[in-house]
């Protein structure tokens, strides 16, 4: 059936279609999280969805990544290239 090319390309939108509608937007995103911080019952649920909000936002401090470490070198070799 879906050799038929008319038929595979009905398959196809109808496939692009139905994951477009799942898929947020990030304003969506942000009026349901904005909301429920506002409504939350409990302050671990405000807590939550605040914390949601400033991550998507980058409201916070960027997060700073330390690497220390050795590197050991067993021979120098110098080339001299003519």
């Amino acid at each position: 059936m879906l050799s038929n090319v008319k038929v595979k390309d009905f398959y196809e939108a109808l496939l692009n279609e139905s994951a477009s509608d799942a898929v947020l937007t990030r304003e969506e995103a942000l009026l349901i999280l904005t909301k429920n911080a506002n409504e939350a019952e409990e302050c671990r649920d405000q807590h939550a969805a605040i914390k949601q909000l400033s991550d998507m936002e980058g409201w916070n401090a960027p997060k700073e990544a330390k690497l220390s470490g050795e590197i050991a070198v067993s021979e120098v070799v110098r080339r001299v290239i003519d």
